[in-house]
Formats: C-alpha cells, structure tokens, sequence
C-alpha cells in the first residue's frame, strides 16, 4: 500500500487499497459461478478426452476413474471457492490471477487432478 503523508494521500492510498482488495477479492456470485462453469466445462472435455466419464449436476461434476473410483468437484458458491474430493483427501481452491489455486498447498487444481489421473494411469491430461 503507497505512504501517506497528508490527509489527500492517505484517502487516495485507501481507496486505491480498497478498490485493489475489492477488484482482487471480492466477484459478485453472478461472476464467481460463471468462471466456475467455465472451468467445469474445460474440467469435463480434458478428462472425457481421457478416457474419464465426467457428468455436470448442477454444481456437481463427478468423474469415474478407470479403476470405478470418483473424483467430486463441487462448485461452493458462498465461499467463492471449488472443493474437491479425491480418494484420500479434500482440497479447497480459490481463484487468484485466474488459477484456481489450493488454499493449503498453492497447487493448481489441474496440477492435484493431473496428479490424481497419474495415480490411475492416466498420463497427458491437457487442460485448457
């Protein structure tokens, strides 16, 4: 955040504070569930194209594995962020500079599920 020396600069270094939190943080749910579809339907043609069985319900995207197993995305719109059930584990993703990163890990959400698909034998998974 800029100094402020006087009392114009310190307003004008708040509101450009503000504004940068507001623009970086902060999407109506309108624009949020939008860049999740997005990504669920760029999510379901890489992983189909793989060989994966991958079915959208609403904010739901299931993925059957090879080996009978699923994968659950779900979109939660309140939280602004998609969750992700894997075999052993649950991640939570955030969108920040347009990736959807993990909020424990910074792993990318294409990055866990590459990783997922390689467990099964699923190698080349190109996600755009």
């Amino acid at each position: 955040m800029p100094q402020a020396e006087t009392a114009e600069t310190m307003i004008a270094a708040a509101t450009q504070y503000k504004n940068f939190f507001i623009k970086i943080f902060l999407m109506t749910e309108t624009e949020f569930l939008l860049k999740a579809q997005e990504t669920f339907n760029a999510l379901q043609n890489a992983l189909e194209d793989v060989g994966c069985e991958a079915d959208i319900l609403g904010h739901v995207l299931d993925v059957i594995l090879p080996d009978e197993s699923h994968i659950v995305i779900n979109i939660q719109a309140p939280m602004q962020e998609i969750w992700v059930a894997l075999k052993a584990s649950g991640k939570h993703f955030r969108l920040e500079n347009d990736r959807w990163t993990d909020t424990r890990s910074g792993q990318t959400l294409e990055a866990v599920l590459a990783e997922a698909l390689n467990k099964v034998g699923i190698r080349n998974v190109t996600f755009s």
